[in-house]
């Protein structure tokens, strides 16, 4: 499994205007793809409230692009294991309800 740091260096890098370090970031983030359990980082990332804002956008982008690209088992570049698609739903679903601040606000209406 990838580390959290190292992946959260490299989506840093891919928001850089220096257009050669933001291509060797992109490629590195692709290569990483193939790693199990990348999405879960990807989330773990994107729910921690101790990860820069600019980080966990990067991470959302990249964990949307990786899903769909990936999840359709027929049709996939790296195929995502069933016990990672469980916990990647569960994981959702608990950073949805838990998240505060610039990703998810619920209004009720009556």
């Amino acid at each position: 499994m990838a580390e959290i740091g190292q992946v959260a260096n490299i989506l840093n890098m891919t928001l850089e205007s220096d257009t050669a370090k933001r291509k060797k970031a992109e490629a590195e983030l692709k290569q990483m793809e193939s790693l199990p359990g990348i999405s879960i980082v990807l989330m773990q990332l994107i729910a921690s409230e101790q990860t820069l804002p600019a980080t966990r956008l990067a991470a959302a982008v990249a964990l949307k692009n990786f899903v769909k690209v990936n999840w359709n088992k027929e049709h996939c570049e790296v195929e995502i294991q069933d016990e990672e698609r469980k916990q990647l739903r569960e994981l959702t679903l608990q950073t949805m309800f838990g998240t505060t601040g610039m990703f998810v606000s619920f209004e009720l209406v009556p």
